[in-house]
C-alpha cells in the first residue's frame, strides 16, 4: 500500500502536501483549516473516506444511492416520524483483518504476482477470502531471500491475537502444504472500516467514479465508483482529468 502514496508524490513541487493540517470546510475555491488557515485555489477535489466526506460536506452531499442522513464514525442521531426517538444509521461498511507474514523465497507457492481466492465450498466456515504475496509486485516490501503475504478475512471475528494467527496458518496448510508451518507471523492489522459492501448500486455511467456538489467541490474515492484499490485509482484517474480540462 505504502508503494502507491510514495508513487503519486513523485514529481510534486517540496511543501506540496501539508501533514497534520485538519480541514473544518471547503468550497470550490476555499478550503479552511481547524486553526483558522485558509487556502485558496481554482478547484477544490475531496478525496477522502466517505466518513470525512459526508462530515465535511453536510447537507451538501450528492450521491443520492448513499443518502446523506446516513453517518459513520460521527453516528448522529436522526428522528424517526413515530417514534420521536433517536435512532443511529450506518453504512453498510465491510471489515478487514490483514494478516502478514514473512516466508522463505524459495518456497513461496509462487513466484507471480496473482491473488488466491477462497474457493472451498460453503458449507465450511472458512475465515480467509484470499492471500496475496504483495513482494511479487513491489519488491522493496522484503528482502531479496524472503517473500511477504498478506492473508485477508472480511468481516468480524471474535478471535483475535496468536489464536487467529494459528487458525489462519491452519487454513493456509489447506492451501499450499505443511510449508506454511515455517512461516513467520509479522503483524496482524484490524481495520473495521476498510471499504463500503459492494451490494451498492453502481453509478449510472455518467456519474461513475466522480462526484460533483451542487456548489463545485469535486468528489473522488472508491465509494463512487467501485469498491476497491483500483476503484479509488481509477476515480483519481477521472478527477484529475475533469479538473486539468476544466483549468485549461
Amino acid at each position: 500500500m505504502a508503494a502507491i502514496p510514495k508513487a503519486l508524490c513523485v514529481g510534486l513541487p517540496k511543501n506540496a502536501i501539508r501533514c497534520n493540517a485538519t480541514v473544518s470546510h471547503i468550497s470550490r475555491d476555499e478550503i479552511v483549516l481547524s486553526d483558522g488557515t485558509h487556502l485558496h485555489a481554482k478547484q477544490t477535489l475531496l478525496a477522502t473516506e466517505i466518513g470525512t466526506a459526508m462530515r465535511l460536506l453536510g447537507e451538501r452531499w450528492p450521491i443520492e444511492n448513499i443518502p446523506s442522513t446516513i453517518q459513520t464514525s460521527i453516528q448522529t442521531s436522526i428522528q424517526t416520524s413515530k417514534s420521536k426517538k433517536p435512532t443511529a444509521q450506518v453504512l453498510p461498511e465491510q471489515s478487514t483483518h490483514c494478516v502478514y507474514f514473512s516466508l522463505d523465497a524459495a518456497t513461496a507457492p509462487t513466484h507471480t504476482p496473482i491473488l488466491f481466492l477462497e474457493g472451498n465450498p460453503p458449507s465450511r466456515d472458512w475465515f480467509i477470502n484470499h492471500v496475496a504475496f504483495p513482494s511479487l509486485v513491489q519488491s522493496s516490501y522484503a528482502p531479496k531471500d524472503k517473500v511477504l503475504a498478506s492473508v485477508n478475512i472480511l468481516g468480524k471475528t471474535d478471535v483475535q491475537g496468536q489464536e487467529l494467527v494459528r487458525i489462519v496458518q491452519h487454513e493456509l496448510e489447506a492451501w499450499f502444504g505443511w510449508s506454511v508451518r515455517h512461516w513467520k507471523h509479522l503483524r496482524t492489522y484490524s481495520i473495521p472500516k476498510a471499504f463500503l459492501t459492494p451490494t451498492l448500486p453502481i453509478p449510472i455511467e455518467e456519474s461513475f467514479g466522480i462526484q460533483t456538489t451542487a456548489d463545485g467541490v469535486i468528489l473522488c474515492g472508491d465509494y463512487t465508483g467501485t469498491s476497491s484499490i483500483e476503484g479509488a485509482i481509477q476515480s483519481g484517474r477521472i478527477a484529475a482529468k475533469r479538473i486539468i480540462d476544466e483549468i485549461h
